[in-house]
Formats: C-alpha cells, sequence, structure tokens
C-alpha cells in the first residue's frame, strides 16, 4: 500500500509473475500449475498474485502446498506435486529451502515431466542448487549478475575491485541495496535536507540508470524496471 514514506525497490511478485506466467507455459506446452513455498507472508504474497496471473492467462492451478522455513525434507510436498501432473512447478521458497526442494525435486525426476519457476533464484543460490539439479529451472527478475550491458559490467569491475575475485556474486537483493544508497544519497542532496518527508517526496518519480538498467520511480513510491527471464 502507498504511504508517504514508503518506497519500494526490487521486484514485485505480480510484476514478475506477469513477465513470465506466458512464456512459461509455452515452453513447457502445458497450463497446469502447482504452487509451492515456505509458510510465511512473501510466498503466500506470490501465491496470491500467481492465481490471478495464471487465470488471466488461461492457466489452472491444480495443487498448493507450504512447508515451514528450515524444512529439510520435502518428500510428502513432492508426492503431492507429482499426484498433481503439472507442467511448471512455482517455487516460491527461500535460500537453503529452495536448494534443497530443488534439489530433492531433481532427485525425484520432476523435471522430466514438468519446469520450474522460482522468483527468489538467482547466481548465489543456483550454485548451491548445482548444475544438474538446475537443469528445466527458470527464475524472473530484474536483476541478474549476468546481465551484459555496460552499467552492470562496469559495477561489477568495480565491485571485484573492491573486494576481489571471490567475493560473493551479487544478486537482486544486494544489487537493490546499492541502488537504495545511491538514491537516498542523491534525493538527500537535492533537498539539502535528511527530513524523512522531503527525501521521500523527491524519491518519488524519475528515472535512473542502474547495474539493472533504468529504474522509473512512480507517484506512490514503486519502482518500475524491465523484467528478464533466466533459464
Amino acid at each position: 500500500l502507498a504511504a508517504p514514506l514508503r518506497v519500494q525497490l526490487g521486484e514485485r511478485p505480480h510484476r514478475q509473475l506477469s513477465a513470465a506466467v506466458g512464456s512459461m507455459m509455452r515452453l513447457a506446452e502445458g497450463k497446469r500449475w502447482f504452487l509451492a513455498g515456505n509458510d510465511y507472508c512473501w510466498p503466500r504474497v506470490v501465491h496470491a498474485a500467481a492465481r490471478n496471473v495464471v487465470t488471466e492467462k488461461s492457466g489452472v492451478v491444480v495443487g498448493e502446498a507450504f512447508a515451514p522455513l528450515g524444512s529439510r525434507d520435502f518428500s510428502l510436498l513432492i508426492d503431492r506435486v507429482v499426484a498433481s501432473r503439472p507442467d511448471v512447478v512455482l517455487s516460491s521458497f527461500v535460500g537453503a529451502d529452495l536448494v534443497n526442494f530443488e534439489r530433492q525435486c531433481h532427485a525425484r525426476g520432476v523435471r522430466e515431466t514438468s519446469r520450474s519457476l522460482a522468483l527468489a533464484l538467482d547466481e548465489p543460490t543456483r550454485e548451491r542448487i548445482g548444475d544438474r539439479a538446475c537443469i528445466g529451472m527458470w527464475g524472473v527478475s530484474g536483476y541478474f549478475e549476468q546481465l551484459d550491458v555496460e552499467e552492470n559490467r562496469d559495477f561489477l569491475r568495480r565491485y571485484r575491485g573492491a573486494y576481489g575475485p571471490l567475493a560473493t556474486p551479487v544478486s537482486s537483493i544486494s544489487e537493490s541495496v546499492y541502488e537504495t544508497v545511491h538514491l537516498y544519497a542523491a534525493a538527500a542532496r537535492r533537498v539539502r535536507s535528511d527530513d524523512p518527508a522531503h527525501v521521500a517526496r523527491e524519491l518519488r518519480g524519475g528515472s535512473f540508470d542502474f547495474p539493472r538498467g533504468t529504474v522509473t520511480m512512480d507517484a506512490t513510491g514503486e519502482a518500475g524496471q524491465r523484467m528478464y527471464l533466466a533459464e
């Protein structure tokens, strides 16, 4: 919801799904979706958005399941996935849970009959899942470290120059933090104040070029940006 002091950067589930659902159904050659994720607020928002977007795209949700944060054994949940015969599994797991779920899906042969779309899949998580277990997985985000644009190439050169070649891979979350610092500092300089109300007003409106590309801030304080679907 809009609020005077709230500015929202990064991705929003509805925009991610709007960019990905149609393409995923064409890739999977089917319209049946199973929604699986962690049992807390963000995955539930993702699933609510998914039901709307899948319906808009003439798809159908054939199952849904949640697991507590920190789960290690997803065998019963995967039983439900297999029984539902989905064409696409939407994964709203995060962190180690996403890693374990996708590894176990691969081991069970889930991706022999379906594709996987994960909204929290980035390069660091993909590395943990591993090359073989990632086959058939897709992610959708406003930023991936491998984006081949000059702003991102320059950003990564400076990042590696500062922290070394073995520094943690950059994710959409960490790149968004980089954007936040620069947006806030630029707004504060323009209004010559650190008053939150003044800075928040200044942050609304305008376009900015970042490693992820052009980010446009609207009057509600939400960022508009290009979404990338990555295999």
